[in-house]
């Protein structure tokens, strides 16, 4: 199937490494740009779909993201020791016990937000004793992005390896990125890594396999606000949450999904205690409601989920 992005390989690369850019401009010397090198970087050709890892010991592992991330530490603590967030995870822990699969799906966060909340809620639980393999869905820019490590650059990929047991890798299809990749090419491209995703949480009956926690941020972009007319006479700003692609339906049956809400910055985090069972269009809009409303306790913002994916936004 990925045999039809050969031809148009190089292009979508070049807007992969624009996309990475644009996430290093903004990141204060956290990120660096990799140059288009599959020699040093085989990890960018479009065949790699995603990243298998080796996950590194999640004391040692806690110490490297406060390194890279500053908000980190403080935000693994407040997460270890407030009761709501002890109950949450140990809810996570004993669905993953019981050999269901479970999925964390957030809201669109940055990229560096979605790693490091995945990879504190993915050690938390292995160190309260539960054993599960561990995932995370990102964009394929990050094959293209250096991550500053005291001082030293380390290829994402490399540092993704270390923290997760599978990095699956996708090409965004959102409003920014639209007609800058050849569709049908990305088309097939996401479609092959959704169907690696479903055979890696698809436990047959009677199987060993041994559980995924898998990080995801559902929709297809980050939160904005939506363009309203102006109202002098109302100071409401409301937060349109990106649409969720049916996409997801084709391994999201497989698992328990839980709506997520984090925030390093505060640090915060919300767990629903409603799981979901993802199979149907209808549910995503069921989970994307319960999701609004967990997102406003935590925020005292207003959202709005943007359904049809067709809302106006600044």
């Amino acid at each position: 199937m990925l045999e039809i992005i050969k031809e148009r390989q190089v292009a979508i690369q070049n807007q992969l490494q624009g996309i990475a850019q644009k996430h290093a401009d903004k990141s204060n010397g956290m990120f660096t740009v990799l140059p288009i090198d599959q020699d040093t970087y085989p990890g960018q050709s479009l065949l790699d779909s995603y990243i298998k890892g080796s996950p590194i010991d999640p004391a040692y592992s806690d110490e490297l993201a406060s390194a890279i991330d500053k908000r980190y530490k403080p935000f693994k603590t407040f997460m270890d020791n407030k009761e709501p967030s002890t109950s949450s995870l140990l809810r996570i822990g004993e669905t993953l016990a019981s050999g269901q699969n479970v999925i964390n799906g957030s809201d669109h966060a940055e990229l560096i937000d979605i790693a490091l909340s995945q990879l504190a809620i993915t050690n938390s639980l292995k160190q309260r004793g539960y054993t599960f393999n561990t995932g995370i869905i990102v964009s394929k820019m990050v094959d293209f992005l250096g991550v500053s490590v005291d001082g030293n650059t380390i290829p994402a990929r490399v540092l993704f390896e270390q923290a997760f047991d599978r990095t699956y890798l996708t090409v965004p299809r959102s409003a920014s990125t639209k007609g800058k990749f050849d569709e049908l090419s990305i088309k097939a491209y996401n479609k092959h890594v959704r169907s690696v995703i479903a055979g890696d949480l698809n436990r047959r009956p009677r199987s060993n396999k041994i559980p995924m926690l898998l990080g995801a941020a559902l929709p297809g972009t980050v939160n904005k606000f939506r363009n309203l007319p102006v109202d002098k006479n109302s100071a409401e700003k409301t937060l349109v949450i990106g649409h969720v692609s049916d996409g997801i339906l084709s391994f999201s049956n497989f698992a328990l999904t839980y709506a997520t809400a984090v925030r390093l910055d505060k640090p915060d985090l919300f767990i629903d205690n409603v799981g979901f069972s993802l199979q149907l269009p209808e549910h995503i809009t069921s989970f994307m409601g319960r999701m609004v409303l967990n997102l406003q306790k935590l925020d005292h913002e207003t959202y709005v989920y943007d359904m049809s994916g067709d809302l106006p936004v600044l």
